[in-house]
């Protein structure tokens, strides 16, 4: 018998090991690959951003040496 003979009495038949260890690692790969970009957008962003930082630090500043009436 051919071997599409055999797969189509076996139509559900499992990959190999080998095989299977390769689907693992390009999908492992590409999971990287996605999610490494995103992280690397996420830490671009932060360091373009131009948060007004001394703004903030003032009013902490204030708060601390103007405390709210209660």
């Amino acid at each position: 018998m051919t071997d599409i003979a055999q797969l189509e009495k076996q139509p559900y038949a499992l990959p190999s090991y080998d095989e299977e260890q390769r689907i693992i690692g390009t999908w492992r790969l590409r999971l990287i690959a996605f999610y490494g970009s995103l992280l690397a957008l996420l830490i671009a962003f932060a360091a373009m951003s131009q948060a007004p930082r001394e703004r903030q630090a003032d009013l902490v500043t204030h708060y601390i040496s103007n405390p709210p009436a209660p």
